[in-house]
């Protein structure tokens, strides 16, 4: 028998055994769960992104349909290239050239390996309305999210170049992003701005 790679990105309560329900129901399917990535939601609800092999008779519906029987509230498949490699090993691995360039194109060129993205750009708060219609999460340094255009718009602001921010890396997709990915995203920016300091610095 062949197996074949598949990476689903699954929402399902944060509830005991739901994890377990899952499990059982993927391997029903003749299923193996190879990784496993827990993101925090809301609260109520979490992240999961998981990669399985399975039969090459698997098809993405029937995955989704056992998942979906199982618990899971929403089942989307993720491209296989953003899971080639350990998560740690892939960001660790592009923000090397981040170190090398620490400027804004090499900042969104790296932003994919850290949170899977459609789009990336660096937008100026007082443009963003659209995002934050009041302003006043963005310049609190607070990240905001809207759906526009049947597409999720995550803005997080770029908080520590100035004391009021003036910019942020705006980021789209299909799905709405967790608050780990938002953290992450964070992250980068604030270690970028640290190289950037620093590349001044030595200038």
């Amino acid at each position: 028998m062949h197996e074949g790679k598949m990476a689903v990105r699954i929402e399902l309560p944060d509830e005991p055994y739901t994890l377990g329900r899952i499990a059982t129901a993927l391997g029903a399917l003749g299923a193996n769960i190879l990784h496993i990535d827990v993101h925090e939601l809301d609260g109520n609800d979490v992240v999961d992104e998981i990669v399985i092999a399975g039969p090459d008779s698997l098809s993405p519906a029937e995955v989704r349909t056992a998942l979906l029987d199982a618990g899971a509230t929403t089942v989307v498949s993720v491209p296989i290239v953003h899971r080639q490699m350990d998560a740690l090993v892939r960001a660790l691995t592009s923000l090397a050239s981040l170190v090398r360039d620490a400027g804004d194109e090499a900042l969104l060129a790296v932003v994919p390996s850290i949170v899977p993205i459609e789009s990336a750009a660096i937008g100026r708060i007082d443009d963003l309305e659209e995002i934050d219609p009041s302003g006043r999460q963005l310049r609190w340094g607070t990240p905001a999210a809207r759906t526009i255009a049947k597409a999720w718009v995550l803005a997080v602001p770029r908080v520590d170049r100035t004391p009021t921010p003036y910019d942020a890396l705006v980021v789209r997709r299909a799905i709405r992003f967790s608050a780990t990915e938002v953290a992450r995203l964070r992250a980068l920016l604030l270690l970028h701005t640290h190289l950037e300091a620093s590349s001044h610095a030595v200038r």
